[in-house]
């Protein structure tokens, strides 16, 4: 190895993190390169060796992933550790894993961020759906009682009036019109239901460590459906109590309410289901 490593804050070097079974790499957001990565973590990027790796640019970033990054620098600045699941691309083939991020100081006054890994479970439908995810284009709009709702791939929600909703810690994957008819609900990459309206955003319902792949909503019955991999989600939104969950053998692709909102369908990989939403 020809590189000269940086080392911690306090002057612990990085390569005692070598020997951990679980992948553990430092990523600059500034630079948008990596700092560090132990020995399982070049196995999981694909990585000749660490010069080989360090020297990737990572700075293309999509919007929706430089914003969530920026989200991450702020949030653990403080030290306080966040957990997420992320999906990344090491020479183009898609690979999720389940990680504690945190904010490290370094020994040359750069702040930087630690990942700590592990490969994700994640079936062969849920990794067709990523790949979905990641091709897919534009935004996703939609009307309401008022006028016309751009939901986008940055996580911001813009009202045809010019108000501005950015709640999402991530990007915005589904999106329907909330029963009320003021205002949208939206699933994203955060595993956050959000509610945003012209004034104001809030949030409905969490599916922690997992994605809001599909949503749907009722102005009959007053219930809003979200999946998050193999589970649907109903709530009320007349009634913060309320919460229904039915599990699935595959992951939830789809979600859709019949007509006057008593049932709920949903597709997932080879089926479908059709459920009583209060049931």
């Amino acid at each position: 190895m020809s590189l000269t490593l940086p080392a911690l804050a306090d002057g612990a070097p990085l390569t005692a993190w070598d020997s951990l079974r679980r992948a553990v790499w430092l990523f600059d957001p500034d630079t948008c390169f990596g700092v560090y990565a132990n020995r399982t973590a070049l196995a999981l990027w694909g990585a000749a060796d660490l010069d080989e790796l360090l020297s990737r640019d990572f700075s293309k970033l999509s919007p929706a992933v430089r914003a969530r990054t920026d989200r991450l620098k702020a949030v653990t600045a403080d030290g306080e550790p966040v957990e997420e699941r992320w999906t990344f691309y090491p020479n183009g083939e898609p690979l999720t894993v389940q990680a504690l991020i945190s904010t490290v100081a370094l020994d040359d006054g750069r702040k930087v961020l630690l990942f700590e890994a592990t490969e994700a479970d994640v079936g062969v439908e849920e990794r067709r759906a990523v790949e979905a995810l990641r091709h897919s284009a534009g935004p996703v709009g939609l009307f309401d009682a008022t006028g016309a709702i751009f939901a986008l791939g940055d996580g911001s929600v813009r009202f045809e009036g010019g108000e501005f909703s950015a709640a999402h810690d991530g990007a915005i994957l589904c999106a329907a019109a909330h029963p009320s008819g003021d205002g949208v609900v939206t699933g994203g990459d955060d595993g956050r239901v959000i509610w945003h309206r012209r004034e104001e955003a809030g949030v409905l319902a969490t599916a922690k460590g997992q994605w809001i792949d599909a949503i749907d909503a009722s102005a009959e019955s007053g219930l809003i459906a979200f999946s998050a991999g193999r589970t649907l989600s109903v709530i009320d939104a007349r009634d913060a109590g309320f919460r229904r969950d039915f599990q699935h053998e595959r992951t939830v692709s789809g979600v859709a309410f019949e007509p006057k909102g008593r049932r709920v369908a949903t597709s997932t990989y080879g089926g479908a289901a059709l459920w009583f939403a209060r049931i």
